[in-house]
């Protein structure tokens, strides 16, 4: 009947716009993930710059493009710090855990056994101005469980955080790459 095809064509209208709706979304998704690469990526060369003038050795074992898996990433940058035999893996990252978020929720430290390297790089962020959420210990997390030397992921700030970001903003990669330095 007309009926039935009317009824037929406006359920598959349906469908298609929830498609397209999660197209969007991961669209969206993409874009905010390059952004946060491109912002921990600058963040990461102020921090190697600085450690290197401390007289620190640094080896960067950031993948190269062609790695093409969070997880062949992972094991890159693991197994390469496990071949060159470091005294301490630093790992830099950006949180993310809501679409927005009006004020500061702050930086923490993910750890495999709490270590005063994190304390000292989260007392420095709180100078500048961030929320100190401690240090969080994650046995499970890939980076932390198979290296061989000391870890820590370092989550500067949440990316949706407006506080968080006006921080961020005010002193810059180069001042919170000095101070994690």
């Amino acid at each position: 009947s007309r009926q039935g095809v009317h009824d037929l064509i406006k359920r598959c209208n349906q469908t298609l716009k929830g498609y397209e709706d999660k197209l969007h979304l991961g669209e969206k998704f993409m874009t905010i993930r390059d952004k946060v690469r491109k912002i921990d990526e600058l963040l990461a060369e102020e921090m190697i710059d600085y450690a290197l003038e401390l007289g620190h050795e640094v080896i960067d074992v950031t993948p190269p493009d062609t790695v093409s898996s969070s997880s062949t990433d992972l094991a890159y940058g693991v197994n390469l710090a496990n071949r060159t035999g470091g005294d301490l893996f630093v790992s830099i990252h950006f949180n993310k855990a809501y679409d927005q978020y009006n004020g500061a929720i702050g930086s923490e430290v993910c750890v495999y056994r709490n270590n005063e390297y994190a304390e000292r790089v989260l007392d420095k962020l709180a100078k500048l101005g961030f929320k100190n959420r401690g240090q969080k210990t994650r046995v499970n997390l890939y980076e932390l469980k198979n290296t061989k030397m000391m870890a820590m992921i370092i989550e500067v700030c949440f990316v949706e955080a407006t506080t968080d970001v006006e921080i961020y903003r005010k002193h810059g990669p180069d001042t919170v790459g000095r101070v994690i330095a």
